[in-house]
């Protein structure tokens, strides 16, 4: 008995010492657990990503940015620098359990980050080794770096000025950064450039546009400044700048002024009995009945009823469009053949002399040129005496209407000259008092106005008279002078 109470002590000691680690232990494992929250409340202690117990964490959530700084915008070269933040609130789990910390990152941009390249930057985070991400978006940062505006000041918009005189802006354009400006002019609808700079290679740069003298050759000019875009600044086109331009010589008063468009006036009109000029002299010649003088005659009127009835056309004896077109003439030639208006030869810039000097060379180049009676055609085609004066006109930019190359074929327009003279919108000089690129009139001996021709200087003039245009001496029968240019 006594030795059967003596084994079951013995057994109880052994069960005793037994069970003591596992109780310890517990109680050990009790403490831990108490410690945890704080462990979990600790941030990752540096950019390495180094955690105390070394444990890989799947991060299951990450907070989200706010939208000002998952997306930023800034321009270069203004010392933009995005905002990263140092650290991210995340979730993740551990043990079943889940926990959340903020942890340190640092950031990587795709492409590299430059402060002076514009253009989208991505920037991830980069997470300490001890973490990783289990199905779950990183969060992101969006940069939009974007080109600064470029910005002009100092551009006048609406220009009037006087030709010949210098056309100058002060301009500033920033940024500048050693971009290049150009000064481009309208020309036939395409813009030219007519200048260009380099600007210095600074925010701004600030200097004195100066216009080239193409501004002055025309009333009205367009123009602009283009500049280039760069990596850092965007490029420029200002809108359009127009320039009115005042002429440097103008005719005073009450006198025909120069114009810098004279047009062609469409005729068109029928050819009849008692009319001349270059149509009639074309039509006398392809018929044969030209005979020195291109007046319409009845005899002229026969031929073309006979050229009417071999062509089936109704016989009136008058040249209307079909039968002009049937004698081989061109339609073009029938609206504008007997209405030609030399090119103006003078500018808004051009001086008094110019517009003289207009008159005169334009007259030289009809030298040789055929007579023909009432007609202000080319100078390869023919003219009379006040077809060569009217067309001289042209030339300095003068439109002396009604008198013109268009009327001067009709019927009772024969006597230009006698018109001119009339005119008050010349200056009727002294025949004494005569200068280069005046008019001289002269008269049939009994006063009447027959004739006219361009005074050239040194005595001479050039008149079309009966059979050629020539060089002659002035005088005569005078009747006075006209003064177009004044």
């Amino acid at each position: 008995m006594k030795s059967i109470r003596t084994i079951s002590l013995i057994t109880a000691l052994v069960m005793a010492f037994l069970t003591f680690p596992a109780s310890a232990a517990g109680a050990e494992k009790e403490d831990g657990a108490d410690a945890w929250p704080a462990a979990r409340e600790r941030t990752v202690s540096s950019g390495e990503g180094e955690v105390s117990d070394g444990e890989i964490k799947g991060i299951i959530h990450f907070h989200e940015l706010s939208s000002d700084l998952a997306f930023q915008t800034g321009t270069v070269r203004s010392n933009f620098a995005p905002v990263l933040p140092e650290t991210l609130t995340a979730q993740w789990t551990r043990n079943g359990q889940s926990e959340e910390a903020a942890i340190p990152v640092t950031w990587e941009s795709t492409p590299a980050y430059d402060p002076d390249k514009a253009g989208k930057y991505l920037f991830v985070p980069r997470l300490p080794k001890d973490y990783q991400v289990e199905a779950v978006n990183m969060p992101e940062i969006q940069v939009n770096l974007s080109k600064q505006k470029t910005a002009v000041s100092g551009l006048e918009l609406t220009v009037k000025r006087k030709a010949r005189s210098k056309l100058m802006d002060e301009i500033t354009v920033a940024p500048a950064y050693g971009r290049t400006v150009q000064l481009q002019m309208k020309v036939k609808d395409k813009w030219v450039t007519k200048g260009k700079r380099t600007l210095a290679n600074a925010k701004s740069d600030t200097f004195i546009l100066t216009y080239a003298n193409d501004w002055w050759k025309t009333e009205r000019s367009h123009w602009r400044l283009v500049i280039e875009e760069s990596q850092e600044s965007t490029g420029y086109t200002s809108p359009t700048v127009t320039i009115s331009t005042q002429r440097f010589y103008q005719t005073p008063g009450k006198y025909f002024k120069v114009k810098s468009a004279i047009p062609t006036r469409k005729s068109g009109y029928t050819l009849k009995p008692g009319m001349s000029g270059y149509k009639v002299y074309k039509v006398q010649k392809k018929l044969g009945c030209y005979q020195g003088k291109a007046k319409y005659t009845a005899a002229t009127a026969k031929k073309v009823k006979r050229f009417q009835k071999k062509k089936k056309l109704k016989a009136t004896g008058r040249v209307n469009k079909d039968t002009w077109l049937k004698m081989g003439f061109s339609e073009r030639d029938w609206y504008y053949l007997d209405s030609y208006v030399t090119p103006i030869k003078v500018d808004p810039s051009s001086t008094k002399a110019d517009h003289i000097n207009a008159m005169v060379e334009t007259a030289k180049s009809y030298v040789g040129t055929r007579y023909i009676w009432c007609a202000s055609a080319k100078r390869k085609q023919g003219v009379d005496c006040a077809g060569l004066v009217i067309q001289c006109l042209y030339a300095a930019g003068i439109d002396p209407l009604p008198q013109g190359s268009h009327v001067y074929a009709y019927s009772k327009n024969e006597y230009t000259t006698r018109k001119l003279w009339a005119s008050k919108k010349f200056k009727h000089v002294k025949y004494s008092q005569k200068k280069k690129g005046d008019i001289i009139v002269y008269h049939n001996g009994k006063g009447v106005v027959n004739h006219v021709s361009l005074y050239i200087g040194g005595g001479k003039e050039i008149e079309a008279t009966p059979g050629i245009t020539r060089y002659s001496r002035a005088g005569g029968k005078v009747k006075g002078v006209l003064r177009p240019i004044i």
